[in-house]
């Protein structure tokens, strides 16, 4: 396909996905997600796949390509409108410049499965964002549905989602961290991530999942 045409999650809402692997250690074998991103860009419930580079121009034109498939389905508006947050989170988050010159690049991929949808994505993050990533991640898969509930960092419409993806502006560490409280508060399931080997020059690949 073109790149523009609580508890875990259980095993009952991922038939044909393979298992994210994902623990509160973060520890995923390099080999175990690129047969993951293999099997979603080939899954029958693919909704959106993109792989290279990202940046804010991209994220928009993402976030109105993934809003048309989303307007031929027939799922509750409110499922449609937690995926687009997230999506939109996960998106910005690819598009963060890391320490090369280079636009950053990434890998998402969206689906449905069921009465769920999913979110798939990947970078490289550099060596001293490492252990803040994880340490984050971690705190939030462990918070309940009413903390989260609490510290929910606002919603926006359906209608408005691709408005707020289009932000020029890059966003700084505070709105990282806004960024994944933005999908555990839209998740239906605690976040699964991993990290691949750590890479020679002490980055590592990051691979994050979540349900909606």
């Amino acid at each position: 396909m073109q790149a523009f045409e609580g508890q875990l999650a259980s095993a009952g809402w991922r038939p044909g996905l393979p298992p994210a692997h994902a623990t509160v250690s973060g520890r995923q074998e390099a080999s175990a997600a690129r047969e993951g991103f293999a099997a979603c860009a080939q899954h029958p419930g693919l909704l959106f796949f993109h792989a290279g580079p990202f940046n804010a121009e991209l994220v928009q034109a993402a976030t109105q390509r993934l809003r048309q498939r989303l307007d031929e389905l027939e799922a509750p508006r409110h499922a449609k409108e937690r995926l687009l947050r997230v999506f939109t989170a996960l998106a910005r988050h690819l598009a963060r410049p890391g320490l090369e010159a280079a636009e950053p690049q990434g890998r998402i991929a969206v689906g449905g499965l069921g009465e769920h949808f999913w979110v798939l994505c990947s970078r490289r993050l550099p060596s001293d964002q490492v252990a803040g990533v994880r340490a984050r991640l971690d705190t939030l898969r462990l918070l309940s549905a009413d903390e989260l509930a609490v510290l929910n960092p606002g919603e926006h419409r359906f209608d408005t989602l691709s408005e707020v993806a289009g932000a020029p502006d890059e966003p700084g560490p505070e709105e990282g961290d806004s960024g994944w409280l933005q999908v555990a508060c839209n998740s239906s399931a605690p976040i699964e991530y991993g990290f691949s080997r750590p890479l020679p020059d002490g980055g590592a690949q990051l691979h994050v999942r979540a349900w909606i």
